[in-house]
């Protein structure tokens, strides 16, 4: 082969060589365009992430992922095992910073799977009767409350909700003196809370205390209602 020859020989293999790595670079160029892409939007949404709450101690409880609506903030995190399944699962109470007359409050599940993951299961906001300025005046609710069954909520339920393994327990004033507390407890087979039991309670005139009377039995219900479908107006009655 004369000297011409390879000099030929080595320009196309150098201009391969060239060729490769061009594609290669463009391969990779393409893939990083790609990747920004598809994650910025998501990396703006965790900037935009409210995670506010009333106490710093709460912050660092949030689980990875939980966001709420600009203007709210988390007023209580706690543990509870309320799937029956000997894990503590994560619960986050939430509502308007400065909220008004029957504003709703908010309760985030997660359940979690291991050690290291909570993963997210539901929101509810039916188990709390709505934030008002005062239970006890009929007549400032009445006045304030545009909701027709605001004047109803002379009885906040707001901290006496109960979790015991595998149940939340809902209590709600169902006329001025007494009231029933709602059993839901998980199905594994449906993956939600059912409603299978009830007791009911009164409150003694002058007191802000429910009682339980000596022959006050549980009531067990079959086929209860799903948690989500509970209405505490379904139970309301006249004053």
């Amino acid at each position: 082969m004369t000297e011409k020859g390879t000099i030929l020989i080595y320009a196309r293999n150098f201009s391969n060589v060239i060729s490769r790595n061009m594609i290669s670079k463009l391969v990779l160029l393409s893939i990083f365009i790609l990747l920004n892409v598809r994650f910025a939007p998501s990396q703006t949404r965790m900037a935009d992430c409210n995670r506010s709450t009333n106490y710093k101690e709460y912050k660092p409880l949030l689980p990875m992922g939980f966001c709420m609506p600009e203007g709210y903030w988390a007023v209580a995190v706690f543990e509870a095992d309320i799937n029956s399944d000997d894990k503590q699962d994560r619960l986050i109470k939430y509502y308007k910073m400065d909220w008004k007359c029957a504003d709703t409050i908010f309760l985030a599940i997660f359940i979690r799977l291991n050690d290291t993951t909570l993963n997210y299961t539901k929101t509810f906001s039916n188990l709390y009767t709505p934030l008002v300025e005062s239970y006890s005046d009929l007549s400032w609710l009445v006045a304030n409350c545009s909701n027709e069954y605001m004047s109803t909520y002379a009885w906040e339920n707001q901290m006496w909700l109960r979790f015991e393994k595998g149940v939340i327990i809902v209590p709600f004033a169902i006329n001025e003196g007494n009231g029933l507390d709602f059993y839901f407890k998980y199905d594994t087979f449906r993956n939600n809370w059912y409603l299978t039991q009830q007791q009911r309670w009164y409150i003694q005139d002058g007191e802000y205390e429910k009682k339980y009377a000596p022959d006050s039995k549980i009531e067990k219900l079959e086929r209860g209602i799903c948690i989500d479908e509970f209405r505490i107006k379904n139970y309301l009655q006249p004053w």
